[in-house]
């Protein structure tokens, strides 16, 4: 309104008639505005975009397009869209094409930031909307960011040039850098070869008077693997000719000694005198003595043969039990000690086994305990390990209160002919075969056998032994073993 266009003179620029219509004097004549008439515009006004920033800096336009220097990172947009009749309403979205893949929505804020845009050509383009209407295309403006010398077309060929050269020379000193490795390593090689040849005569040499030094050893050697194993057939067969005499003489010792054990037996019967009676004790002590030394022979010899084999029958664990204890008990009173039995109350009766080897091994462990105590008690407590329905493990504890086994000795007793102390064989007798063959025995009874002991503190011996049950056995759980020795 301040233009010559609408410059009235001295007259006012403007005038309001009554009915409200606007007057405005031009140079073609009088402008006539009823604003009554006028409606606000649903659609905004194209935007104008006001300035380009890089790194904070102006950007110059040229021919309506923005160009960027090289190295700048941060670029910002500042734009509005004036004459818009709701501007509380006005809402921006905007698009660098050749970047942004789809619209930014700004909201009312007229400012568009970027970062990091690769060097190139762009368009940039922004559009207003009132209440989801836009104007369509939106204004729009070129950006054109130049790349920095290192970013051309010109250096990446410049650089990838250097570095071909750089390839070829260094490949090229490497090839004469092998070329003359070469020529060393050539040189080196025909003095090793050299070295080699003579070396390969003195081996050859060598190796032929060693060959000789061998087939001399071989003859030497065969020779003495001859006499070995004629040596060896002969010790086999003087074994087996011991076995079989010891055999053999064991049950022709046997016969004699059990007549004397008769004869002694009914003349003790008879009418003696007290000096007849204590003889013919000694006779039968020594007799029963003797005979189970030669039976220790014969099972030991039996099983150095591997002949001896356990027998599977039919046995009452009780029975047995009780007929072992009691010929114990007999003997433990003649030394003034106590013997004991407690069987736990889940162990089976009815077993199939060698009760006559189960016997055996008892009486064993017994008549050590009894032999090596001399007051106090001799115990014996049978548990369960292991029971199912076909067949069950029995552990076995044989305890006295003797005079008990060094350390050193636990693991030499189960030797043959071996005791704790050798004073023991002149002490208290024996052969050492006992805990030999009982070993032998408990091993065949798919069992294991062990020993706890100190000195001056009594023994314990171990055994276990697997046996079928010949009538079936409810499986209640095993009573620990130590509750029934400290009972």
């Amino acid at each position: 309104m301040k233009s010559r266009e609408c410059n009235g003179g001295f007259q006012p620029a403007g005038w309001r008639s009554n009915d409200g219509s606007l007057w405005f004097p031009t140079l073609k004549g009088v402008a006539v505005v009823n604003p009554e008439n006028f409606t606000a515009s649903e659609l905004p006004f194209p935007v104008i975009i006001d300035r380009a920033l890089a790194d904070n800096a102006p950007v110059a336009a040229r021919d309506a397009s923005f160009v960027v220097p090289p190295r700048r990172k941060r670029f910002e947009f500042d734009f509005t869209a004036p004459g818009s009749a709701v501007p509380e309403k006005l809402q921006f979205r905007y698009m660098l094409e050749g970047f942004d893949k789809d619209w930014v929505q700004s909201g009312s804020h007229g400012i568009a930031n970027y970062t990091n845009i690769p060097p190139g050509s762009y368009r940039f383009r922004v559009s207003a909307c009132i209440d989801g209407s836009c104007t369509k295309n939106g204004s729009g403006t070129e950006l054109l960011i130049q790349p920095a010398f290192y970013e051309t077309k010109a250096f990446f060929l410049l650089l990838a040039a250097a570095i071909v050269g750089c390839a070829f020379g260094f490949h090229r000193m490497h090839v004469r850098h092998l070329k003359h490795k070469e020529q060393i390593l050539r040189k080196l090689i025909d003095e090793r070869t050299s070295e080699l040849r003579d070396s390969r005569d003195q081996l050859e040499a060598r190796v032929s008077e060693r060959t000789n030094d061998l087939s001399r050893a071989n003859q030497t050697l065969e020779r003495e693997i001859c006499v070995r194993r004629e040596a060896e057939e002969k010790a086999e067969a003087a074994n087996r000719a011991k076995s079989e005499f010891l055999t053999n003489m064991s049950h022709e010792i046997r016969t004699p000694i059990n007549g004397i054990m008769g004869m002694t037996d009914i003349a003790l019967t008879t009418d003696l005198d007290a000096e007849q009676n204590k003889y013919l004790e000694i006779i039968k002590i020594s007799s029963n003595s003797l005979l189970r030394i030669v039976n220790d022979i014969l099972d030991f010899s039996k099983i150095e043969a591997r002949k001896l084999e356990l027998e599977i029958v039919p046995f009452e664990l009780r029975d047995c039990l009780h007929d072992v204890v009691k010929l114990i008990a007999i003997r433990g009173q003649e030394k003034g000690l106590q013997v004991h039995m407690e069987i736990a109350p889940n162990v089976p009766n009815s077993l199939a086994g060698d009760g006559g080897r189960l016997r055996q091994v008892l009486l064993n462990m017994l008549e050590n305990a009894l032999k090596f105590t001399k007051q106090g008690s001799v115990s014996l407590v049978v548990t369960v390990d292991t029971l199912t329905g076909s067949e069950t493990v029995l552990h076995f504890a044989v305890a006295d209160t003797g005079i008990g086994i060094a350390k050193e000795k636990l693991t030499l007793i189960f030797d043959a002919f071996s005791q704790a102390d050798n004073s023991s064989t002149r002490k208290f007798g024996g052969t050492g075969l006992g805990l030999t063959i009982s070993s032998q025995l408990v091993q065949l009874m798919n069992g294991t056998i062990w020993v706890e002991s100190e000195p001056n503190c009594g023994s314990t011996f171990h055994f276990t032994g697997k046996f079928a049950l010949s009538i079936p056995f409810p499986a209640d759980p095993p009573q620990p073993l130590e509750r029934l020795l400290h009972r």
